[in-house]
């Protein structure tokens, strides 16, 4: 089943400038009930899939890759406790992971609409979220999720096939077939891997959530994160958006997008830079304040 626009619109509206967007904003707070948060693409054929289930190689080593990164720099993960504060800082780092950044700020979202690729259109996606999708860091769900990203891409497709068997059959309750999924290989790596993280977690991973995409507010730790109002949407074995296949999903996230005409991205940076969101505020970090300052001055 398709995630579902919103009916007011069947297509996206184009916005060309701050106060549009703002406005358009606004009414869309007030005309719903649950939860917006947003994302900005500076393109708008962009996929809402996260990088590292973009690509098919990526895909194959997303468990390489980040047990890798930790390896080799484990001095920059000695803090971090769980697979979410762990593929947090890989993703701050350029690691592909299985997190999309979104944000709960409109402007941040159309600001990173605007930044790149001056030749293509960029887009704002609005997502409309129930309550019950936004967990905190410490979620049991957001720690099944996130630890997905551990196990080899064979593990991973052998719980997504046997799930898809159980909703193709409609033996999500089925006792029995619960059971033999949760003492599936993979499912109990799964579970050896969360339990790294909190040892008293029991042994009844629900095989639905492994399928649902959740808003995860992280801890206020990253700088990037304080400054652009950051979240993350984390995915399970489904690897887009409006390919969910789970009933009633669509009710659950709904999604708005509005377009950002090429011809306007640059003076929509300039309102912006206006209203002090820019490179500098949006990456606090002190070689991307410096890359803005050398910009500002030398144009």
């Amino acid at each position: 089943m398709s995630i579902s626009m919103v009916k007011s619109y069947t297509s996206p509206r184009a916005i060309h400038s701050v106060i549009e967007f703002v406005e358009w904003s606004l009414d869309l707070a007030m005309s719903k009930d649950r939860k917006i948060i947003f994302r900005g693409h500076s393109n708008s054929t962009y996929k809402n899939s996260p990088s590292v289930l973009r690509d098919a190689n990526l895909k194959e080593n997303e468990n390489i890759m980040l047990s890798e990164l930790v390896s080799l720099h484990p001095e920059d993960f000695g803090k971090d406790t769980t697979a979410l504060e762990q593929l947090v800082r890989a993703q701050h780092y350029g690691l592909p992971t299985r997190l999309l950044d979104v944000s709960f700020n409109p402007l941040a979202a159309l600001y990173f609409a605007c930044r790149e690729k001056e030749e293509y259109d960029g887009e704002v996606i609005v997502f409309f979220v129930d309550d019950a999708r936004i967990k905190q860091y410490y979620s049991d769900t957001v720690s099944c999720l996130t630890n997905l990203a551990f196990l080899s891409k064979s593990q991973k497709d052998e719980i997504s096939t046997n799930i898809n068997r159980m909703l193709r059959a409609r033996k999500f309750s089925d006792r029995d077939e619960i059971k033999k999924l949760r003492n599936s290989k993979p499912m109990k790596k799964l579970l050896h891997f969360i339990r790294q993280e909190k040892p008293q977690f029991r042994s009844e991973i629900q095989p639905g959530s492994l399928r649902q995409f959740v808003v995860v507010k992280p801890k206020r730790s990253n700088r990037r994160i304080i400054a652009q109002s950051g979240a993350f949407i984390v995915f399970g074995v489904v690897p887009e958006l409006g390919d969910s296949g789970t009933p009633n999903e669509s009710k659950k996230f709904e999604i708005m997008k509005v377009l950002v005409p090429k011809e306007s991205k640059n003076s929509i940076l300039d309102q912006l830079d206006r209203l002090s969101i820019n490179a500098s505020t949006m990456f606090p970090d002190i070689d991307q304040t410096a890359i803005f300052l050398k910009n500002q001055y030398k144009n």
